[in-house]
């Protein structure tokens, strides 16, 4: 049988023409062009900061989005003949580049680089949004689900939107999700919280993934304290699925915080060891797929309760699985601090109150709380662990390191180890207080628990 082998592609002959450029929002803009005559079999798209020299890509190289060319950005590769780049800086110019080439049916692919197609646009500005807005039935924005897409547009100060006493969760859609925004900085925070004067409010939903999808945002907190005052928590968020968590944080969110709020979930999944991209418990940190590929960095979860529901017992209370691709990508110096963690548990699985699993490093976890307020029961030999710090694979035992464990209780059925933490039931279960496993790199200190 003979063998037919495929023929070098040549380039296109012709480049496409006019390209539109649009700015949609302080973070993204859209594109689109005619296509070449005679017809290219796909085009590469790359972005360069303003006035700056492009470099040409290479023929036999294949490009993806996200990945560099010189000092440009890919922003498509593909048939189409429209695209969006997002990410981008607000105010900022962009200039674009086309290229036509083949790759169909023959060895390549083979690019025309003579004379792409180019043009130049900004970004939005952003939006003068600043102060404090009332969300609720009466408020400028009868939900969060609405107030989150008003902030798409930016920011130019300090934004605090405050649930008003009437406020219903009822009105959302979930997931709740705060993406990366361009225009939210150390000094244009965005702060959730009730209204001085609330109490008893509840964000509860039943979403698969995630009641709060904190999802590459930054500068974000949520503080279950009505009016940012005192230290009575009036905030609930709470998810009833099995498979969902109440609060996620993933792609690079970072310098988060979520304190003195109730967080409730009753997810029953328990990953394997490592537990790889599979989310649980109550609040999961997970990793990230972003181009920056920074991890989910310095978020802080302070002077909250993390437990289950009055339906179910979630069998983690914070899992964190982060990605591994690189050590800038681990999810970095996060602290869980003055919180109560209780009532995780299961009667036939493995159950852990924290577990920071791979792509984990330097996180801080002190002065929390962890109990059981009844007596738990297991049905098979499993084991129950209240700190499961276990980070290093083979190749990162160096880098996954410098954890502070300082001043836990664990013990008793309420806070400050009052009381008696009960476990039952068959006598193979194994019970361990703290499971640790942490690299060579900068030292774990592990200290008045």
């Amino acid at each position: 049988m003979g063998v037919t082998l495929a023929s070098s592609c040549t380039a296109p002959t012709a480049q496409p023409t006019a390209l539109v450029l649009t700015g949609v929002s302080p973070s993204q803009i859209d594109g689109s062009f005619t296509a070449s005559v005679p017809a290219a079999d796909e085009y590469l798209v790359v972005r360069y900061p303003a006035a700056t020299a492009p470099t040409d890509p290479v023929n036999g190289v294949s490009y993806s989005a996200g990945t560099a060319l010189g000092a440009g950005t890919v922003v498509y590769s593909g048939p189409a003949t429209t695209f969006s780049a997002t990410g981008l800086d607000p105010a900022t110019s962009y200039t674009f580049y086309v290229y036509a080439f083949n790759n169909t049916n023959c060895v390549g692919p083979v690019y025309n680089t003579t004379s792409p197609l180019t043009a130049s646009q900004s970004t939005n500005t952003c939006a003068t949004l600043t102060g404090v807005i009332p969300v609720g039935p009466t408020g400028t924005y009868p939900s969060l689900t609405a107030a989150l897409a008003a902030l798409s547009t930016g920011i130019s100060g300090p934004v605090v939107l405050e649930l008003q006493t009437t406020y219903n969760s009822s009105v959302e859609t979930f997931p709740l999700t705060i993406g990366l925004n361009p225009c939210f900085s150390a000094s244009n925070t965005l702060t959730i919280r009730p209204a001085a004067g609330a109490t008893a409010l509840s964000i509860t939903s039943a979403d698969p993934v995630a009641t709060i999808d904190l999802n590459g945002s930054k500068y974000v907190t949520i503080d279950g304290r009505p009016g940012g005052t005192g230290t009575q928590s009036e905030l609930t968020i709470v998810n009833t699925a099995n498979s969902g968590v109440a609060i996620r944080f993933i792609n690079d969110a970072h310098h988060n915080t979520i304190t003195y709020c109730d967080i409730q979930g009753q997810n029953t999944t328990t990953p394997p060891n490592p537990a790889g991209a599979t989310m649980a418990g109550v609040v999961y940190f997970g990793g990230t797929n972003t181009v920056a590929m920074q991890g989910n960095d310095d978020n802080v979860l302070s002077f909250c309760s993390i437990h289950g529901t009055p339906g179910g017992n979630p069998h983690y209370g914070i899992l964190a699985t982060g990605s591994t691709a690189s050590v800038g990508a681990y999810n970095d110096n996060n602290t869980i601090t003055n919180c109560q963690i209780y009532d995780f548990f299961s009667a036939g699985s493995a159950t852990t109150g924290i577990k920071l699993d791979a792509g984990n490093n330097a996180w801080t976890i002190s002065d929390n709380h962890f109990y059981q307020t009844t007596l738990r029961t297991y049905t098979t030999a499993n084991t129950h662990r209240v700190l499961w710090i276990t980070p290093n694979t083979g190749s990162i035992s160096n880098t996954a390191s410098g954890f502070i464990v300082t001043g836990n209780k664990i013990g008793g059925n309420a806070p400050n180890a009052a009381g008696t933490y009960e476990l039952g039931g068959n006598v193979n279960t194994n019970f361990m207080g703290m499971d640790i496993s942490v690299g060579h790199g900068t030292p774990t200190s592990i200290q008045g628990n």
